[in-house]
């Protein structure tokens, strides 16, 4: 292969991959970069105070907890994450609901709880049943109130107790 020939296809290699390179700039091009970004809703108590609301048996949702958020900057929401501080004998047994400006998510559920400190600190038989589910969408905003209900979906092996939730979404804008 003679230099010139590899000069040329230097060239042409170069002269593809800025070609490439400049088809995803600004002007509302669909091929910009998204941002990852995160929106969160604080650990409140579901009641006003330490004491919580009960999660009733057989299927039967429980009082909803609200929050507000506002800043939110994302576009295209990909994933909801709960975090719930509650006291109950089988964790298992329980699913969560969440409800949003555009959103509703019904039958989250986790198979166990982890230990947390501050939940601990509330009540020493209280854990986080951590859940989170894919929530694919694009809507104008985020922003507004989101209410969190829990139900029991076996009756008979005890009730519990909701104390606290927070919240964090993950998405593009």
């Amino acid at each position: 292969m003679s230099v010139p020939m590899k000069t040329s296809q230097t060239l042409r290699l170069l002269l593809t991959a800025g070609l490439l390179a400049s088809c995803g700039g600004g002007g509302g091009s669909p091929h910009v970069a998204t941002i990852d970004d995160q929106c969160t809703l604080s650990l409140q108590y579901a009641d006003g105070n330490s004491s919580g609301i009960g999660i009733p048996e057989g299927g039967n949702w429980s009082t909803g907890v609200s929050q507000r958020l506002s800043g939110c900057a994302i576009e295209r929401l990909q994933t909801i994450r709960l975090d719930l501080c509650l006291k109950h004998p089988s964790p298992g047994d329980l699913e969560a609901r969440i409800e949003g400006p555009g959103v509703t998510v019904t039958n989250l559920s986790g198979p166990s709880t982890v230990e947390d400190a501050v939940c601990s600190a509330l009540d020493p038989q209280a854990r986080v049943l951590k859940l989170s589910t894919s929530a694919s969408s694009s809507m104008a905003s985020l922003n507004g109130d989101w209410r969190v209900q829990v139900s029991d979906r076996q009756s008979g092996y005890g009730s519990g107790t909701l104390i606290r939730w927070s919240m964090r979404l993950d998405g593009l804008r």
